[in-house]
This record gives structure tokens, C-alpha cells and sequence, in this order.
């Protein structure tokens, strides 16, 4: 599952074709999954966080950039939560 996670993430930011954000990105995207190696066992929903990508890349898709906005915003926010909870 995390290898999918990557690769999802990945290809979202290579999509907004500016290498600049994609750089910071794809590092916070390292550390990030680092953290989630360490207390995979943890979180209780671990499988609905990879799901949110599903609506998140259809908004971006159907170019609806204020929800895409907001559903990237959620999921950032939502695994921050579930590891901090796991903490």
C-alpha cells in the first residue's frame, strides 16, 4: 500500500508541471512516508487515507481546483491527525 501511496503522490505532483513545488513536494513526501513506516501498524485507517486520493485526483481531472484544494487540504490534515493519535 505504501508503494502505491508514493506513486500516487508522485504522479499528482508531476501534473502540475512546475518543478519547483514538485522538488519540496516529493521531500516532504520522503519524510512523510518515513513517519508512516514507523507507526503503519498503528493508525486506525490507514487504508481510508489512501482512498482519499480517488476523489482528489477526479476534482483535479474534471478541473475543479478549489475542491481539489480542499480535498488535498483534508488529507493532509486527516494523516496528520492519525499520527498524531498513533504518537
Amino acid at each position: 500500500m505504501t508503494h502505491l501511496d508514493l506513486q500516487v503522490h508522485r504522479a499528482v505532483y508531476a501534473a502540475a508541471h512546475n518543478p519547483y513545488p514538485e522538488d519540496t513536494l516529493v521531500r516532504h513526501d520522503n519524510l512523510a512516508t518515513r513517519i508512516w513506516c514507523l507507526f503503519l501498524d498503528r493508525p486506525s485507517d490507514m487504508a481510508g487515507h489512501v482512498g482519499e486520493h480517488g476523489p482528489l485526483i477526479e476534482a483535479s481531472v474534471a478541473g475543479e481546483p478549489e475542491r481539489a484544494a480542499r480535498l488535498a487540504r483534508g488529507h493532509v490534515e486527516g494523516f496528520e491527525q492519525a499520527i498524531r493519535a498513533a504518537i
